[in-house]
């Protein structure tokens, strides 16, 4: 009987997460009057970290490093190493922090939502949105050992194509993220367009100066 909800638990997480990329309107609707939102928030924050911990460590073996100079002073060589450590507490803070930032602003906008629905907004939004066009190209190229062919940059990885291609896919994948958790914060704090796009924007870049600063 455990095994079945289990498994009925699984398939409806997944139908949120393949909802939140193609169809977030309905699927954020649904989601935030689940009574079990904050569980598959959780999940989806667990699922990407846990993903992302298994790419940098592959990455890592693999002669993988930054792309480009830490902020931490760690040597870019061992940069994914240590990322190994806390890829998952920063997937969990940006997640916290674009929650925050956009519940306090929402509170000067007649905002109707709450802070947990933000989270639930957040977790979906910005991390199920990574997979498609940043987990699995990296994943590629870190587990086949695809290096970028120049020399000032031989620490990154390449699908082959080229890196206007590769700054290509990353501009989608954030436009993508953005998109997304600025439909969430509308359903959410049941906002025009215009209060939706003005307050998410401010939340997205705060969240990217963060995410950005340790994910290298």
């Amino acid at each position: 009987m455990k095994s079945n909800n289990f498994v009925g638990k699984m398939k409806q997480f997944t139908a949120y997460a393949w909802g939140t990329l193609f169809h977030p309107d309905a699927t954020f609707q649904t989601l935030v009057a689940e009574p079990a939102a904050i569980t598959y928030a959780t999940t989806a924050l667990l699922l990407v970290g846990v993903l992302y911990t298994i790419a940098t460590i592959i990455g890592y073996m693999n002669g993988f490093g930054a792309c480009t100079l830490p902020w931490l002073p760690i040597s870019a060589k061992d940069y994914y190493y240590y990322m190994a450590f806390f890829t998952i507490p920063v997937f969990w803070l940006t997640t916290l922090i674009y929650a925050a930032i956009v519940q306090f602003l929402s509170t000067f906008f007649q905002g109707k939502g709450r802070f947990e629905e933000c989270v639930v907004v957040a977790a979906f939004g910005l991390q199920i949105t990574m997979l498609p066009l940043m987990f699995i190209p990296e994943l590629i190229y870190f587990a086949f050992s695809i290096h970028n062919p120049m020399p000032t940059l031989e620490l990154c990885g390449t699908l082959g194509l080229g890196i206007a291609a590769d700054w290509i896919r990353l501009i989608v994948a954030v436009l993508w993220q953005l998109i997304v958790v600025t439909i969430g914060l509308k359903v959410v704090q049941q906002y025009s367009w215009l209060k939706a796009v003005v307050i998410g924007l401010i939340g997205f870049t705060v969240y990217e100066l963060v995410f950005w600063t340790y994910i290298r």
